[in-house]
Formats: structure tokens, C-alpha cells, sequence
């Protein structure tokens, strides 16, 4: 059995089971490191996996596997868009893909490259295509038209000619939501009965008002698409959930409608005679539905108890007798908007076997919908429920072999896979795949540079998640303040995950509960960590967010005591935090918000937005704060020079256009137009020499490099970086960063894979810094910061898993630091930032989990020859365990002992409290080999010995 699941090292990948502990594996690794290949569409085709996955350098295509890592390999790497809708069609592949906005393709695929190719084109649709089906030899699924709230089911034979759809604009009858989709429009309960599909839709045209909801089936053709039966009024009754099951060479489709608590069933034979109502039950109180199954002779699924409760019962269609198997749920409270998650889901096995996801809970005994395992083989006594593990995920179980399994909520190990056994009516772990120690870091703050001290959110059993500091040392790494205190949280947030300084403190928004989520400032002292004002007066929230500095003053947005979002600034001082303008509503009544914002000189340029996107600018008054510019939308509004660059679209369906602003209308000028539709977004990456380099997709030369002086004429390609019409660039966004006159980036020029490069804006000077996974292959640099004139990152070697790395814009100077989780393991080093003298990171190991570390760039050698006796090291060279004895007193009392690899970075700390003769033993033995600093400080001084590890 394939199964996707994510770890803290590798993120969501693809992995197989065959129900023990041993035969529970990854596959592949796809986009390595913590990052996630957003693997979608699992099918078979000729006894292969296919599958769509993003390996992190050509994004979404075909994939194929056997289940073996060597032979989980990429089909295609020309595919474009959103892919969905993989379904094994024979012996042929079918799926979709978004070609433009709002534009939709068929493809056909035999699993090879060259056999995957284009059927129909041009097909126009909005929302997301669903319900993907084969029946017989033809693909079918299902699309909104262009500008309709209605639908068209399609069918493809694989040719152009033959791909169209078989019923014209058509409504749904409410009960979307089964299906994971949403409105009114959805067409529910597929199903294919006696080489037909048959479908649930709402057409008064066709079936009458009276009973507008009714079956529709089809061959295949126009002609052959014709209703069988209307079933219920839709005109003012929809319907929130719908099933269908095959019983008996019959058709039964459930419905339930939640304004009345009534769940019914009609009985089809594919005839409007042979079509009949054969259960129908009303309950004064809400019940939990369910999804609908059978045993071999009578259908299974949920109605209403005794006493407001929610039954798991069987009816026999042909005699109508119900019988109550047992009650799954207490009494529950309607939710107010219905959702997949509300309703049971019932999945059968071998024999008459059943494992049920019951609904127990809605949230108001819980903090979100809470549901259970059942297990049943159809009786009364033989359905039970299981205590131990709950089901929180919501992933539909499956059956394999004569067991079923599912993910489920176990204890103390979290949302795991697990082995349903009816016939011994239990649920074990099958294996506990994410085994990790999860740090205590949280985002929300990043890391947050401050003097010598980083600062970040951390959560604690006892304070709740609060603000931290560290200096790089264990024992001055702690709790700044305990703004929210006890274990209440105040959560720390400056929401972009970079945190701004102003004045020698750092600013960010927290909630100490009585003043509700305000703005805050902290000096890295608890006496200087302080609310700066409370805007909203008491315990509303004014949610600060927006932060950007221009020179002395902080700008930000948030709700004023109006509730209307407005901008303030603050000097971070109470009376020097003031409102400049409150941003009002647009001609809808909806309010106005502020998305992104950059600087030029002193003033704040920023984004205003409704139901489209408008320039704004603010001078720190609340006179020269104002709207510049309607715009259909505004994309990456970054500085250049003195001036703010943009992109947006020329309107509905338009095309991209390049825009820059000096602050003013007159000077707010359209730069190039035509630059790609919206499924082809140029990506702004910042200021070199004065210029913009950006990246576009043009028809002659793929994603590619290009530069603007601010002119059309001056706005050209800079590299080909990719010679040809292939691209150098992903459709997603990619990691960059600016460093002096550079701008370092991820490309691929169709040799070395996506690698380090960078560019000064120049030909000559666009170049690659390095072939970090040498050959095609890729390292997929990531998580870009500069630390004093150094870049730091992430990246991929198949040695060493993804790790940190650093580069001072050479070759030769583009090295890994460490090798954090020893061999081929991700310790995907994340957050990085530093101080003058310590580069600081988040980062993951075995024994540790995610936690903070720190790399001592100032750790190059001994330091004091006269000291050196004062301590001995040995064996060195040795194979691990280190004896450290302190021959002198000059060390007695406190002492710190750190291990430093040869960059710097620190692999341990511990404190011991030193006398003469004293002797301590260091633990080598997970290090990789290699040259290790250990640095003894006491009161007194320091010694720093080399030792190397064998």
C-alpha cells in the first residue's frame, strides 16, 4: 500500500507499507529535506505507481514508481500549471492541467514521456475541476464554464474531436460539500452502474420545480444523457450531504438535510418505475450523517437515536426493517456551517467487515470536531468502539488484506499509521514514522538580531509560547518576560517572520490578556519589555501588522477602536504612536486592508485592497497619507533606487504589466506591458547597480533573467540562462537574496541542475558560484540570509543530506559548515541570522529534535599559550569519549565547556563546576570525524585545546 506521510527531516513524501512495523518505508525522498513534494493523484497503471510530485526543480510533473527509490523517477518535465484529476483510463493515463488562467487542457499519457502528450485544448473553466472517472474507454470530469455558477460534466476518448461535454449547464443540489467542494453548483454522487455513470444534479427544466433534484446517467453521448427520476424539491431545500452505494445490482442514493435532520434514501434501477423512496427518517434534534455502505444484503449508515443521539443502524431495502447496530455519538450541536469533517465515514472490508469514523464531538466539548474509531462486522455485538486511539486526522481509511488501515490519533506519538483488525477487534501502530523530538521554536518572530543577542518565540509547558533571548551561551539563554503569565500564551509575533528594531529595541505584537494583542517593544530586559500602547482600549485586540521602518518610524496597520483597519507609525514611544488615516470601505461596504508595503527615501509606499489592489503612499502625516493609483492588483512591491517597482495585471484575464512609482501620480509610470498571464507571474528579485533584475517567461526564451532601467527600452533580457526556450527558472517562487552590488539566486542552465548563481546586472557578472551537487543534479539552495558579508543557506548533497552551507560569492569559498545530523539525514537548517560575533539557526537532530544553535565565528585556535597546561585533553586523536582534567586551580568554580567544529559552529555545551584535578567526560561519538575546538571558560579566562575526532 502507497501512502503520503511527513517527518520533521523530509516533509510529506511518498511511502509504502505492507502492514508491519519493518515493511513501512519511505520510497523517495523527492524534494529533499524538510520541504514537501506535494505529492497528489496516486493511480496504477500496468502495475506502476504514477503520481504527480514537485522535485523542487522543474515543479509539478508525472512521476512513476515501483516502489523501489531508484525507480521512483520523474516521466515528463515539460508539464505547466496546476496538474489534477491523474485516473487510470484502460491502458491509458488522463489528467488536467491549468494551460492559463482560467484555462483548462486534457492529457492522455501511456507512462512515457513522449506518450504524454495534449488531447484538447483552449477547454475554458473557473474553480476547480472534481470528480475524475472512468467509465469503460472514456475519461470523464467535471467544470464550471467560464463566468457560470452552473457546471458541465466532460468525457475524452483521447482524441480532440471526442472530448466535449454531454450535458449543458447544469446545477448542483447543494451537498458539494461531501466531496470536499464547496456551493451550490457541485454535482454529487457519481457512480457507474451497468457501463453508465450515473450522477445527482438540480435542473427544474429538467425533473419540474417540484422536484428539481434528481438522476441524470449517461453513455457517453448528448443523446445518451437523460434524467431518470426528479427526487426532491431543490428549489428552497438543498441538500449538505449525499452518498451513493451499489447493493444488489441497485443503486441507493442517501441524502440528509439539515434544516429538517432528515436523512433519506431512494432505490434505483436505472429506470423512473424502478426509481423508489425506501427509507425517510426526521429528527426534532441534530444527528451526526454518515457516508453510506452495505453489508452483503442491507445498507449501513447513521440516523437519529434515542435521546438526541446519533445510531448506526441497517436497513433492509426490500422489507424496509431497520435494526440499530449501537449509538456512536452523545447529543451534538448543529454546526453552523457543514463540512466534510462533520460526517461519518464509513469504509468496508472483506466479508462484512467495517471500520467507522464516528463524529463524537463538535467543538463546543472540544476545540474542534472530535471523532472515533469504531470497528463492526455488521452486528450488534460485534461493533465496538476503540478508546485508545481517536482519528483527528480524517483520512480515509483503507482496506488491505483482510485488515483495514488508517491514521489516527494515538497517544503520546501523535497522528500515526495504524492496523485495524476487526475480527480481533483491535487498532495497533503499525509504526510511529515521525519518531522526532519537536522543538519548542515557534515562527512566529523568526530570529530577530538584536545587539549580540537573537530573540524568538518559544513554547513552554509552564509560560505558555513566549519571548526568548540568547546570546549564544546555555546558561543566558532564557524568558525575556512572561507577558501573558502563567501558561497562558502571549504569542510574540511580528507576523512577516522578520521583526524590525528601531531605537536600539525590538517591536513586535503580543497579548498579555488584559490589553488583548497589542503593539510591544522589548530592550532584551524584562523591566525594558513593555506594552507601547494599547490601541484598542481593554481587552480588544488591535492586531498590529504591516511593519515597516523608514528612517525613525515604525508604520504599521491594524484596527482601531472603530474596528476599521487603519495606518498608525511609532517612534516606540506611547505619545509618539499615532494614527495617520483610517482606509475606510470601497463602494461594497467591504473594508479596506493593507497587504505589503516597501520604502523609498522616508515615505512608506504601500498596497490598499478590497476587491482590487491600489497605491497608496503615507510621509508620516495624515495629510500625505493617500491613495496614488487604482490598480487591478499590485504583485512585489519592492525599492529600487527611489523608486518602488510592481507588477499587475491589465485587468480580467489581462496580461502582466511592469509598473514604477517615485511616490507621486505623475510619476507612477507604466514600465513594459505584455510581460505573461496570470499563470505566468514575473518574479521581482531586487536592485543590482541601480537596475531591477527580475525573472519573466517569454515564448523565445522560456524563465528567464531579465533587467529594467525604468524605460521599456531599457527593460531586456540579461541572461539565457538555459539556452533556447527552456527555462533556468520554476514557476515557483524561488529563494534569492541580495548581498552587497549582488543578487545571489537559484537557476538551471541545463547542465548543473538548480544551483548558486548571481548577478551584479551584468552579462560578465551573471554567473554560477558553484556546482554544489555536481552534474545534472540539484541542491536546491534555500533559506537564504547574509551575516556579515557571508550567505548563508541550505542545501542538498546526497553525502550529506540537506545542511548548512556558507559562501563568500567564490567557488572556492562556497563550503558546508557542518554536517548537523551526520550522513545522508536533513538537519534542514532554517531561520538563519546573526550577530557580530555568532551566527544563529534552527535546526534538527536525532536527540535534540528542531532546536536553536549557534556557530562562534571568532573560534579559529588556541588562545593562550600560558593556559594551555592548565588543562589536558586525551586521547587525541581518538575515536570519541574525551577526558578534559583541569590541572590547575586558575579554573575552579564555574566552568563552560564548548565544542566547536572547525567552522565555529557549536556541536555541545555543558557547565561543570571545576577544582584541580577535576575530571569531565566529552561524548564525541555522534560528530562526524575531523579537527574539533574545545573551549574551557571559567571565571578567570579561557582556553581553547584542538582535538580530532578519528
Amino acid at each position: 500500500m502507497f501512502f503520503i506521510a511527513s517527518t520533521s527531516e523530509e516533509g510529506a513524501e511518498l511511502r509504502k507499507t505492507n502492514g508491519t512495523s519493518n515493511g513501512t518505508t519511505l520510497v523517495k525522498d523527492i524534494y529533499p529535506g524538510v520541504k514537501s513534494s506535494t505529492i497528489d493523484g496516486l493511480t496504477i497503471l500496468n502495475s506502476t505507481l504514477y503520481f504527480f510530485a514537485n522535485d523542487g526543480v522543474r515543479g509539478q510533473q508525472l512521476w512513476k514508481s515501483d516502489g523501489t527509490a531508484d525507480a521512483t523517477v520523474r516521466v515528463t518535465n515539460f508539464l505547466k500549471g496546476n496538474l489534477m484529476g491523474l485516473t487510470t483510463v484502460q491502458n491509458q493515463l488522463y489528467f488536467l492541467t491549468e494551460s492559463a488562467e482560467y484555462t483548462w487542457e486534457v492529457w492522455k499519457s501511456d507512462g512515457t514521456a513522449q506518450g504524454t502528450i495534449p488531447v484538447k485544448k483552449g477547454i475554458p473553466g473557473w474553480n476547480t475541476p472534481y470528480s475524475f472517472l472512468a467509465v469503460g474507454n472514456l475519461f470523464f470530469f467535471t467544470l464550471q464554464p467560464y463566468g457560470d455558477n452552473n457546471t458541465k460534466v466532460w468525457r475524452s476518448d483521447g482524441t480532440d474531436a471526442g472530448t466535449f461535454p454531454v450535458i449543458a449547464n447544469i446545477d448542483g443540489n447543494g451537498a458539494g460539500n461531501t466531496a470536499g467542494h464547496g456551493g451550490t453548483s457541485i454535482l454529487t454522487q457519481y457512480i457507474v452502474y451497468k457501463d453508465e455513470l450515473y450522477f445527482v444534479v438540480r435542473s427544474s427544466s429538467l425533473f419540474g420545480y417540484d422536484q428539481s433534484v434528481g438522476i441524470i446517467k449517461t453513455n457517453g453521448t448528448v443523446a445518451g444523457t437523460v434524467p431518470v427520476k426528479g427526487l426532491h424539491p431543490g428549489g428552497m431545500r438543498l441538500i449538505e450531504y449525499a452518498d451513493v452505494a451499489l447493493l444488489n445490482d441497485k443503486l441507493y442514493f442517501s441524502f440528509y438535510e439539515e434544516d429538517y435532520n432528515r436523512v433519506f434514501i431512494w432505490e434505483c434501477d436505472g429506470t423512473s418505475n424502478g426509481t423508489r423512496l425506501v427509507y425517510d427518517q426526521s429528527s426534532s434534534v441534530y444527528f451526526a450523517p454518515s457516508t453510506l455502505s452495505s453489508t452483503d444484503s442491507e445498507l449501513l449508515f447513521t440516523t437519529a437515536g434515542a435521546n438526541g443521539t446519533t445510531a448506526l443502524v441497517k436497513l433492509n431495502p426490500i422489507t424496509g426493517q431497520v435494526s440499530k447496530l449501537r449509538e456512536t455519538a452523545e447529543a451534538i450541536t448543529k454546526p453552523f456551517i457543514p463540512t466534510p469533517r462533520d460526517a461519518t465515514f464509513i469504509c468496508k472490508g472483506e466479508g462484512n467487515t467495517f471500520l467507522i469514523n464516528a463524529q463524537i464531538s463538535d467543538g463546543t466539548k472540544a476545540p474542534y470536531i472530535s471523532k472515533k474509531i469504531w470497528l463492526s462486522n455488521g452486528t450488534a455485538g460485534g461493533t465496538i468502539e476503540i478508546n485508545d486511539v481517536g482519528s483527528e486526522s480524517y483520512s480515509k481509511p483503507l482496506a488491505f488484506n483482510d485488515y483495514f488501515i488508517t491514521a489516527a490519533q494515538g497517544n503520546e506519538v501523535g497522528i500515526e499509521l495504524y492496523k485495524a483488525d476487526v475480527k480481533k477487534q483491535t487498532v495497533e501502530l503499525i509504526k510511529n514514522i515521525n519518531s522526532s523530538k519537536y522543538g519548542k521554536i515557534y515562527s512566529y518572530l523568526g530570529l530577530a538580531s538584536l545587539n549580540d543577542r537573537v530573540f524568538f518565540s518559544v513554547s513552554d509547558s509552564t509560560l505558555g509560547v513566549e519571548l526568548w533571548q540568547s546570546n549564544g551561551k546555555i546558561d543566558e539563554t532564557g524568558i525575556v518576560k512572561d507577558i501573558n503569565p502563567g501558561v497562558g500564551s502571549s504569542y510574540p509575533n511580528s507576523f512577516s517572520g522578520n521583526p524590525l528594531t528601531l531605537s536600539g529595541k525590538l517591536l513586535f505584537s503580543a497579548n498579555d490578556l488584559d490589553h488583548g494583542t497589542e503593539l510591544w517593544s522589548s530592550d532584551g530586559t524584562e523591566e525594558g519589555t513593555t506594552l507601547v500602547k494599547d490601541i484598542v482600549v481593554g481587552t480588544g485586540s488591535s492586531s498590529p501588522d504591516n511593519f515597516r521602518v523608514a528612517g525613525n518610524t515604525m508604520f504599521f496597520s491594524c484596527w482601531d477602536q472603530n474596528y476599521h483597519e487603519s495606518l498608525w507609525k511609532t517612534d516606540g514611544t506611547a505619545n509618539g504612536t499615532q494614527k495617520l488615516k483610517e482606509l475606510g470601505q470601497n463602494e461594497y461596504n467591504v473594508d479596506l486592508y493593507i497587504t505589503q508595503s516597501t520604502t523609498i527615501n522616508s515615505m512608506l509606499l504601500f498596497e490598499v485592497e478590497a476587491a482590487g489592489g491600489d497605491l497608496w503612499k503615507s510621509d508620516g502625516t495624515e495629510s500625505g497619507t493617500d491613495k496614488i493609483k487604482d490598480f487591478y492588483n499590485i504583485n512585489q512591491l519592492i525599492t529600487v533606487g527611489s523608486n518602488a517597482y510592481f507588477t499587475t495585471l491589465s485587468g480580467y484575464l489581462g496580461q502582466y504589466q511592469l509598473w514604477k512609482s517615485d511616490g507621486t501620480e505623475a510619476g507612477t509610470i507604466l514600465v513594459k506591458e505584455n510581460m505573461g498571464d496570470a499563470d505566468k507571474t514575473p518574479q521581482l528579485l531586487g536592485e543590482a547597480n541601480g537596475k531591477l533584475v527580475f525573472i519573466m517567461e517569454t515564448a523565445d526564451y522560456g524563465r528567464e533573467l531579465w533587467i529594467s532601467d525604468g524605460t521599456d527600452a531599457g527593460t531586456v533580457l540579461l541572461n539565457d540562462i538555459y539556452t533556447g526556450t527552456q527555462s533556468a527558472f520554476t514557476q515557483n517562487t524561488i529563494s534569492f537574496i541580495r548581498n552587497g552590488n549582488y543578487i545571489y539566486f537559484v537557476a538551471d542552465d541545463g547542465t548543473t541542475g538548480l544551483e548558486l548563481w548571481r548577478t551584479d546586472g551584468t552579462i560578465a557578472n551573471t554567473k554560477l558560484v558553484k556546482d554544489i551537487y555536481p552534474g545534472s543534479q540539484s541542491s536546491i539552495p534555500d533559506n537564504f540570509s547574509v551575516v556579515n558579508d557571508k550567505i548563508y543557506f541550505s542545501a542538498f548533497t546526497p553525502e550529506y543530506g540537506v545542511e548548512l552551507w556558507k559562501s563568500d560569492g567564490s567557488t572556492s569559498g562556497t563550503v558546508l559548515v557542518a554536517d548537523i545530523k551526520p550522513g545522508s539525514g536533513h538537519s534542514n537548517p532554517s531561520t538563519i541570522n546573526g550577530t557580530s560575533n555568532d551566527v544563529f539557526f534552527i535546526a534538527d537532530t536525532d536527540d535534540s529534535g528542531r532546536q536553536l544553535w549557534h556557530m562562534n565565528k571568532t573560534v579559529t585556535g588556541t588562545e593562550d599559550g600560558f593556559k594551555d597546561n592548565f588543562v589536558l585533553l586525551y586521547p587525541n586523536p581518538g575515536q570519541g569519549e574525551l577526558t578534559v582534567r583541569l590541572t590547575s586551580s586558575y579554573f575552579s568554580g564555574p566552568v563552560g565547556i564548548t565544542v566547536f567544529n572547525s567552522s565555529g559552529l557549536v556541536m555541545q555545551q555543558s557547565a561543570i563546576t571545576g577544582a584541580k584535578g577535576q575530571e569531565y567526560t566529552l561524548d564525541l561519538q555522534k560528530c562526524p570525524a575531523g579537527m574539533y575546538l574545545i573551549k574551557i571558560a571559567g571565571a578567570k579566562g579561557s582556553v581553547t585545546k584542538k582535538v580530532i575526532k578519528l
